[in-house]
């Protein structure tokens, strides 16, 4: 049977050389990373692949960065997914960061960018995602008859 890696990257940008860059820098630091060469292609591989993460450039042919992040969050809606989503950018000013933001990016990266801050940032990301994750598993337990939830505590005492 396949193992199915937990960190998986979709890289998703019209130009080879930042993909192959990017996808480089995540395999060396772990990931199982995908490639695809515009929006389009790329919400078809997150659709079917499932990353963990998806890093998009801001501006290419066919569908924008923007577009493409709107896209994806209205997707994940339906099918009750959250994905970290990053955006490459050569603009870093307040309004690209806001129009990042708006399409439901959860950070942006500056081009050039270096090898640290794209883990740190896809790092930060996922963790923070998985904390939200975590968050709402804790208050999924709901109370019978007027009893207070059950929480970490109190579900520690029944595994015995």
């Amino acid at each position: 049977m396949e193992q199915v890696s937990e960190y998986r990257a979709l890289i998703v940008d019209d130009h080879e050389q930042t993909r192959t860059m990017v996808a480089s820098i995540l395999t060396e630091a772990g990931y199982d990373v995908r490639e695809a060469g515009n929006g389009y292609r790329g919400i078809e591989m997150w659709a079917t692949w499932k990353p963990s993460v998806v890093i998009a450039d801001a501006e290419m042919p066919l569908m924008t960065g923007a577009q493409f992040g709107r896209v994806l969050r209205d997707l994940e809606k339906t099918l009750q997914r959250r994905t970290a989503l990053l955006m490459l950018t050569a603009h870093v000013d307040a309004e690209h960061a806001g129009a990042a933001l708006r399409a439901g990016f959860d950070a942006f990266l500056a081009k050039p960018l270096s090898a640290y801050s794209l883990c740190r940032a896809v790092f930060d990301v996922e963790e923070r995602i998985r904390s939200e994750r975590a968050q709402k598993s804790r208050h999924r337990l709901l109370p019978i008859h007027g009893e207070p939830p059950l929480g970490p505590r109190e579900l520690g005492g029944l595994a015995s």
